[in-house]
């Protein structure tokens, strides 16, 4: 099943390649690999801004939830159930990670601290990036813990967006 991302409407097989990759790192299956972000919608949500290839990001969301849990939990772990706060990667971080794993179902690989998965999954998608510098500046991920928290965080690009895709 393709996406119905913009940037790879004519690129099935880039598509197919890049996620192949990704399903067998990850051993999800492929329907659980979703484009997201400006390469989906064609620009940015936040900044409104085209996305351009070799200079834009490309957004992965992992949809699984024993890797969401995994995660919450290596960062419970680390950071004693949130009462040490300084292995996060800033001082908004811990609000932020918060914020998005227990309102939203989303984890943010960005805002962790290092953990085991973190370490992991930037490791996959580095060497992933690599053979893609042509396409993509970088290729990032996030984990949601579900299908319905995925579709319920695409609600507001869709609104914004108007549905064109």
């Amino acid at each position: 099943m393709l996406d119905k991302a913009i940037y790879f409407s004519d690129k099935s097989d880039l598509y197919l390649e890049i996620k192949d990759k990704i399903a067998i790192h990850t051993r999800l299956p492929l329907s659980m690999i979703r484009v997201c972000g400006s390469a989906y919608w064609g620009k940015s949500f936040l900044t409104g801004e085209d996305f351009v290839a070799g200079t834009s990001d490309l957004d992965i969301a992992l949809i699984s939830d024993q890797m969401f849990v995994r995660a919450l939990s290596e960062v419970r772990a680390k950071t004693l159930n949130f009462t040490v706060l300084t292995a996060f990667p800033g001082i908004q971080a811990p609000i932020i990670f918060q914020d998005y794993a227990y309102k939203k179902g989303i984890i943010r690989i960005d805002q962790m601290p290092q953990t085991e998965i973190k370490f992991w999954l930037n490791t996959v998608f580095q060497n992933i990036s690599k053979s893609y510098l042509a396409h993509f500046d970088n290729i990032n991920s996030l984990i949601y813990d579900s299908e319905l928290s995925f579709t319920n965080k695409q609600v507001g690009s869709l609104s914004k967006f108007g549905g064109k895709n």
